[in-house]
């Protein structure tokens, strides 16, 4: 399959099934994003939904980047998750040989990239909704977008370990391969 199919379905799947999960989980949990002109936005939001112990699902929104980052730079998160999206469809239509893995996770970063700058816009901060905890400890609440941009960088990066790796290897294989330089005679 081509490399640009590959990305755009990545890319469609993630917008879709995050700004459908956005929407159908806000509306399960009776939460509403309130705007004023010129404010910050705030939520009006039901009870949590405990799934298991661990998980649950709770709104919640975010005006920032992770967990608050940035909150005051909209423009700036707008700008970066543009950048991202057209940056990863921009490598995805130009290389020969692209890995598939690489390439669907190019398109898994530029939908969560494209699905959080639509909450940006739309509703002036990131509608989260994932709760993950143990105890009292508790990750940031996270969407789909979210994940898949974790997901998306996580497989570039094991990617280049394993290139990396790979590379080493070769190269510790040539140099065992090659014949040993004849021993230097001393001169006189």
């Amino acid at each position: 399959m081509h490399t640009l199919a590959i990305h755009l379905a990545a890319t469609i799947t993630i917008i879709g099934f995050d700004l459908w999960s956005k929407a159908a989980i806000f509306r399960f949990l009776e939460a509403e994003i309130i705007q004023r002109p010129g404010d910050t936005p705030f939520l009006r939001a039901g009870e949590e939904h405990v799934l298991f112990t661990g998980f649950s699902l709770e709104a919640a929104i975010n005006i920032g980047a992770f967990n608050g980052m940035l909150s005051d730079m909209r423009w700036l998160l707008l700008s970066i998750s543009l950048i991202a999206a057209v940056g990863t469809l921009f490598v995805a239509l130009f290389p020969k040989r692209m890995p598939w893995g690489i390439t669907l996770a190019l398109g898994m970063i530029a939908g969560g990239a494209i699905g959080n700058f639509y909450d940006r816009m739309q509703f002036g901060a990131v509608r989260d909704f994932v709760k993950w905890y143990v105890g009292d400890h508790v990750w940031p609440n996270f969407n789909i977008a979210d994940s898949g941009i974790v997901v998306g960088v996580t497989i570039i990066l094991l990617s280049e370990i394993q290139n990396a790796r790979r590379e080493k290897r070769a190269a510790a294989g040539r140099s065992a391969d090659s014949p040993e330089s004849p021993p230097v005679e001393p001169t006189p």
